[in-house]
């Protein structure tokens, strides 16, 4: 057994107080900076490798499986916004069902969940809408139905 290592009770190991701090900073650091790809990354990849997957499939195929891409991407950002805990922490924008990011087509996009927090009547309206989502109720309320869309949990269970 280390020698940095000290025993409880029975005989188990316990965590010190430095190691308990270091676990909590490094855990930070993963929640914090682990945000997946940047937001670039996935129109990137599209634009360089989009006309080959035509090329090679077909444009047929290529129409059939755009959905398919859509939702991944959808689904990718809402595991990667499900750990946005903190108000600092940076929020990946959620395409439509066509795949279009709402940053695309003019919309303000929250960075992060402080930004999200700020979002006037108007903006969560345009954000919503760009989904089809009907807005509902006060700024907050429709700030909220944006968190449940874009799976950011909401303020009372960060």
């Amino acid at each position: 057994m280390p020698a940095c290592l000290t025993l409880d009770m029975t005989g188990g190991a316990q965590v010190t107080a430095v190691e308990e701090a270091s676990i909590t900073a490094y855990t930070h650091k993963i929640r914090t900076e682990f945000v997946g790809a940047p937001a670039w990354f996935g129109p990137a990849v599209a634009a360089a490798v989009g006309p080959a997957v035509v090329a090679a499939v077909g444009p047929a195929v290529a129409a059939a499986i755009a959905p398919v891409v859509a939702k991944l991407d959808q689904l990718s950002a809402k595991i990667a916004n499900a750990n946005a805990h903190n108000v600092a922490d940076p929020l990946i924008p959620l395409p439509d069902n066509a795949g279009v990011l709402p940053v695309a087509v003019g919309h303000f996009v929250p960075a992060t969940r402080a930004a999200l927090d700020n979002l006037t009547i108007a903006q969560c309206d345009a954000l919503l809408g760009h989904y089809g989502i009907v807005p509902a109720g006060a700024v907050a309320d429709r700030r909220n139905q944006i968190r449940v869309h874009w799976n950011i949990p909401l303020p009372e269970f960060s």
